[in-house]
C-alpha cells in the first residue's frame, strides 16, 4: 500500500493496528490447533504412564512367581532330604 499526502505518524499507527488486527485474527486460528495438539500430547502422556503402570505390574507378578516356584523348590528339597534322613535312618539303624 502506497500512501500520498498523508501524515507518517497516522501512517505508521495504521499499520500497526493492521499489524495487530492480523496477529489477532492468527492467534484465534490457531488457537483451536493448539489445544488440539496440546490434547493430543496429555493423551500420550497418559497412554505413556498407563503402559509403565502395567509392565511394572507385570514385572511385580512375574518376580512373586519367580519367589513363589523358588520356595516350592525350596520346600520340595526339604522334603527330599528329611526323606533320605528318614530312610536312612529306617533301613541302616530301624529307626522309625
Amino acid at each position: 500500500m502506497v500512501l500520498v499526502d498523508s501524515d507518517p505518524e497516522e501512517d505508521l499507527e495504521e499499520i500497526q493496528r493492521e499489524a495487530a488486527a492480523e496477529q489477532a485474527r492468527i492467534e484465534e486460528a490457531m488457537r483451536p490447533k493448539l489445544a488440539a495438539a496440546h490434547e493430543r500430547i496429555e493423551k500420550k502422556c497418559r497412554e505413556r504412564k498407563a503402559e509403565e503402570a502395567r509392565k511394572a505390574k507385570e514385572a511385580r507378578k512375574a518376580e512373586e512367581e519367580e519367589e513363589r516356584v523358588a520356595k516350592e523348590k525350596a520346600m520340595e528339597e526339604s522334603w527330599r532330604q528329611q526323606l533320605k534322613v528318614s530312610c536312612y535312618r529306617s533301613c541302616f539303624f530301624g529307626w522309625n
